[in-house]
């Protein structure tokens, strides 16, 4: 991280809930990086460093997105929301070489819902099956006021006011502002999970690699 002090993306990242930071070229400086903001989870193949490429969606696991979308671009979400707590940051780190397919973000607190539509996200209960011990869970979240948790691949609304909401959540999804990170070997996005959401933008060459690390740090 030439040139950056640990306080310096700390600050951006309790700020504006997300920061980027540049020329982290190994996986153990990466990981150090993670230490530095919180105790990493060990992942489903037992590392704390997992390795995300597109995947078709025959190919991929039930319930994720790959699933659903395949090499295709994915819509904002919220990273482990198939977590009983969602993790709290999210790190990704590009290796190998550049590529077009860039990642979008947008901040939750920016999302456009009136109050009568905030009463019914607030009010609805919404089913996560597709996991060992299914769970039922509501968008807002404790345990601060602005944690927010939404991924439609794996949520299925519950109750009546989760079904009224439902689509409407995905449709302002569709339509929000985002930015867009572009990826280059080295370059580390870290995003507060609780409050941003992030997506796979589409990518001109469909026959690309793209190759991310990720770290998810569970709680701080």
């Amino acid at each position: 991280m030439p040139g950056r002090k640990r306080f310096s993306f700390l600050e951006e990242l309790k700020n504006n809930g997300w920061t980027v930071l540049d020329d982290v070229v190994e996986s153990a400086a990466f990981l150090q990086l993670a230490h530095s903001i919180g105790a990493p989870s060990i992942g489903i193949h037992r590392y704390r460093i997992e390795h995300l490429s597109p995947t078709t969606a025959n190919a991929a696991k039930a319930g994720t997105m790959s699933s659903q979308y395949g090499l295709g671009e994915f819509p904002l979400h919220t990273d482990t929301a198939h977590w009983p707590t969602p993790a709290r940051y999210i790190l990704l780190r590009s290796v190998g070489l550049s590529h077009s397919r860039s990642t979008i973000i947008a901040s939750t607190k920016d999302l456009p819902f009136n109050p009568e539509q905030r009463h019914l996200i607030a009010q609805g209960t919404w089913l996560v099956s597709q996991v060992a011990q299914p769970f039922t869970c509501s968008v807002f979240f404790q345990p601060n006021e602005y944690a927010f948790r939404f991924d439609a691949a794996c949520m299925r609304p519950y109750n009546s006011a989760a079904k009224r909401i439902h689509q409407h959540i995905i449709d302002t999804l569709k339509q929000s502002n985002y930015k867009e990170i572009k990826w280059s070997p080295g370059r580390v996005l870290i995003v507060d999970n609780w409050r941003m959401l992030h997506g796979r933008a589409d990518s001109r060459e469909t026959n690309e690699v793209r190759t991310l690390q990720r770290i998810t740090i569970p709680w701080v």
